[in-house]
């Protein structure tokens, strides 16, 4: 993922349109070393557990922000069904 300050974004927000679009190129928008926004393609496919884990990892966040997370992980976690064994 490309980096740009929100400034230069905005000064080619026409050629990085085209290039998200065109060439799956994603950018991420920053203004003053804080992640304003993100530009990915509309049909970027997501991310995986590991991605996710490895942006979990690079995160900058406050302890009372990690907690509420582990929390809303559990709870997620727990309102989960299990899959039924579709061969016995």
């Amino acid at each position: 993922m490309k980096e740009l300050t929100i400034s230069a974004a905005a000064k080619a927000l026409d050629h990085c349109v085209e290039r998200v679009y065109r060439q799956h190129v994603s950018f991420r928008l920053r203004k003053r070393g804080v992640t304003y926004a993100l530009l990915v393609p509309a049909d970027f496919p997501g991310c995986d557990t590991h991605d996710f884990a490895d942006d979990l990892g690079q995160a900058k966040l406050s302890l009372e922000d990690r907690r509420s997370f582990r929390e809303s992980i559990r709870r997620g976690h727990k309102a989960l069904k299990r899959l039924k064994n579709p061969w016995g």
